[in-house]
Order: structure tokens, then C-alpha cells, then sequence
């Protein structure tokens, strides 16, 4: 996993749909929750007519993590639940979700952020400890 500006990401070497279903796979494997999910690409195809590489967002959810941000305040729904955004880059797939530095950076208060960097966690390490390479192609 790489960390660009604002989010951390991570390539997987599989065409969209394939890489999209293993992300799924992998979040529901790790008792992860993805509570909805966002087609960016129909969207602005439908609004303007405009073909862009398919992208949807992943609206990824750990009730128990959700539940100590919220103690803090309703501030915490604003950046709960975690937005995964897994998107087409050519034959392969970009999987992006907000940086730790971004989360540590806010001004959140520090249930949130202790809640949101857990999240972050999660989600890496689900991702990480997942062999992406041989589920892809195996």
C-alpha cells in the first residue's frame, strides 16, 4: 500500500469487476460492513453523457467503531461510514481510502479520530493480509 496525499491506496492486478468483487470478498471476510455503494462512473455518464473508467464507492462500516465515534458527538457521521473508492486504472484496479495523516490531521475530536484511525486499520490490514496477487489470478 502506497500513501499519496489525503489517502492511502493499493493496486490490484485484476481488471475492475474482478478486483471490485475480491475488495467485497475481503471486507466480508474481516467482519467489515459495506452498508451501500455509490457508481461514480453511471453517475456521470447519466448527468452529462460522459464515459469515465468505472468507479464506485464503498461505504464500509464497523458497528462497534461506529458506536465509539459517535459517544464523541454527531460530528462522527459525517465521516462515518469510511469511503473505499475502488476504481478502473486500465487492467488493473486502484483501491484509495483516506490517510491516516489526513484522519490525524482533522480537527476532529479525539474519539473520532481514535475511532476513524481503528477503521483505517481494519481496512488496511484486511487488505493487506489478503494475497491480492494469487486471489486475482489463482
Amino acid at each position: 500500500m502506497n500513501t499519496t496525499p489525503g489517502a492511502t491506496t493499493l493496486v490490484i492486478p485484476a481488471v475492475y469487476e474482478e478486483g471490485l468483487q475480491r475488495v467485497r470478498e475481503i471486507f466480508k471476510r474481516s467482519g467489515l460492513e459495506i452498508l451501500m455503494e455509490f457508481d461514480c462512473s453511471a453517475r456521470i455518464c447519466h448527468q452529462f453523457g460522459i464515459q469515465v473508467p468505472q468507479c464506485r464507492i464503498l461505504f464500509v462500516d464497523s458497528p462497534s467503531l461506529l458506536l465509539e465515534a459517535m459517544t464523541t458527538g454527531v460530528a462522527a457521521a459525517t465521516v462515518y461510514p469510511v469511503h473505499v473508492a475502488v476504481s478502473e486504472q486500465g487492467s488493473t484496479t486502484m483501491v484509495a481510502f483516506l490517510s491516516l495523516t489526513t484522519i490525524y490531521l482533522s480537527d476532529f475530536a479525539i474519539g473520532v479520530k481514535t475511532a476513524l484511525s481503528k477503521l483505517h486499520s481494519e481496512i488496511g490490514r484486511s487488505l493487506q493480509s489478503a494475497d491480492l496477487h494469487n486471489q486475482m489470478t489463482g
